[in-house]
């Protein structure tokens, strides 16, 4: 087996398969073209990197007495794929496949913005984009961040942090739009303002220019306004890495990302996508857990197990000091036909969505003590009785106090189904094995 890609969908793939025993020889070669392991980034004021999960992995594969060989081909970027005589390629050597991974990721979208080359602008995707900032910090007082995604958030949160003057900008009307109401962008941007965070919403950049007002820079809008500071970070999301795949021949959605059904599987029956650069149903996933599931799906069927990917789960919540934002199942944008009903408090706003009598969706900014519970409810697409909904107008909780479980750091349910074997995050079996009879 070939794995293109080796980060966080590559990591977790490698780890499935060797969490079983396999009856045969396996080989996977893993291709990336950064020529070091790729490491988990912290925030901005802390450690740049920790310990790689590839190199424990190599490790393994040394040592070990297991049936299957691991290699780590770094620094070699694939240059094509032949998936007729499946085959991968790159400037050192040609390597055969049984099955292919695509396990890309995405990439910072090209900046429209004049002046965004200039000095002082930094992107917010890579490690050495982390790197480049944290040395532009020297001597600056003051940093603009463009966009409030996820990733403009959490940006935000840890230049403020480190005493910088920090602007965040968005052309959106409010915060996280797809995902918060009016009253819930109103609650995160409040708070976010309490921190220190000066938020302009909305603010279309006209241009970046250099400042001579004793700052670096300059971002023009086209409101006439001028925000003068000393960097400027670019946090305006990622597209999927999907051109080797298009240059194969595999299936392509049409706002990009590689068409995948449910077990993961691409156009071409012996190759997989998982992660950023695939496309479930139309729609790119660049939250993390969805890339664990895919990686997980495709172990399970390499082993001979049927496991599907429905992602009726979408489940992601955003942490930030003081201030958790928690989305679970269809969001609010989606939510064609369905009823919201909402629950507030000073500090806390909840969410949720009913479709003709079943809860499929749920936000929330501020705690939520049965979170997991709710989750739950959505995966399994539960009834909501209407006594259910009166607590929930009254007290903000669907559920008995003996009915809410505790939620662990990820936000799973402890003793809940992914704890004790039983049926978890899309299906998950568990421990890992190949089953007895195989079809």
């Amino acid at each position: 087996m070939v794995i293109i890609g080796n980060g966080v969908g590559g990591h977790r793939l490698c780890q499935r398969l060797m969490e079983v025993e396999a009856e045969d020889f396996l080989e996977i070669t893993v291709l990336d073209e950064l020529p070091k392991p790729r490491r988990e980034i912290v925030h901005l004021g802390g450690e740049a990197e920790t310990t790689s999960a590839s190199e424990e992995m190599v490790r393994r594969a040394a040592v070990d007495d297991l049936k299957w060989v691991m290699k780590m081909r770094l620094g070699e970027a694939v240059q094509a794929v032949d998936l007729r005589a499946r085959q991968v390629e790159t400037a050192a050597a040609t390597f055969a496949y049984d099955q292919l991974v695509f396990a890309t990721g995405g990439q910072v979208r090209r900046p429209l913005t004049p002046g965004a080359d200039l000095p002082g602008v930094h992107r917010f995707h890579t490690a050495g984009d982390y790197r480049a900032i944290r040395e532009g910090l020297s001597g600056a007082r003051s940093v603009a961040v463009l966009g409030s995604g996820e990733q403009g958030l959490l940006a935000a949160q840890s230049l403020c942090e480190l005493g910088m003057e920090t602007h965040l900008l968005d052309r959106a009307p409010r915060l996280l739009p797809s995902k918060l109401d009016v009253e819930g962008a109103s609650l995160l941007k409040a708070k976010l303002e309490s921190l220190g965070i000066v938020v302009h919403l909305p603010a279309r950049t006209r241009q970046i220019v250099p400042c001579r007002r004793g700052r670096q820079l300059a971002i023009e809008l086209t409101s006439g306004e001028a925000i003068d500071v000393d960097l400027v970070v670019l946090a305006r999301g990622a597209s999927p890495r999907d051109e080797l795949a298009r240059q194969a021949g595999l299936e392509v959605s049409a706002a990009g990302g590689i068409c995948i059904n449910d077990a993961c599987r691409t156009s071409d029956d012996n190759v997989f996508a998982i992660g950023q650069c695939a496309a479930h149903e139309g729609r790119v996933h660049s939250d993390a857990e969805p890339c664990y599931e895919m990686a997980d799906v495709v172990a399970k069927n390499l082993l001979g197990c049927r496991e599907t990917f429905k992602r009726t789960d979408v489940y992601s919540t955003l942490k930030l000091r003081s201030i958790q934002v928690t989305t679970v199942g269809v969001a609010l944008a989606d939510a064609i036909g369905g009823i919201v009903r909402s629950y507030r408090r000073p500090g806390v706003c909840r969410n949720v969505i009913v479709e003709e009598g079943y809860v499929v969706g749920a936000m929330a900014v501020g705690p939520w003590p049965e979170l997991a519970a709710v989750r739950e409810a959505v995966q399994q697409r539960r009834r909501l009785l209407p006594w259910q909904m009166v607590r929930f107008a009254a007290t903000g909780n669907l559920f008995r106090e003996s009915q809410r479980g505790t939620t662990d750091k990820i936000g799973g349910s402890r003793g809940g189904p992914a704890a004790n074997g039983k049926q978890g995050h899309a299906g998950a079996i568990l421990p890992w094995s190949r089953p007895a009879t195989s079809g």
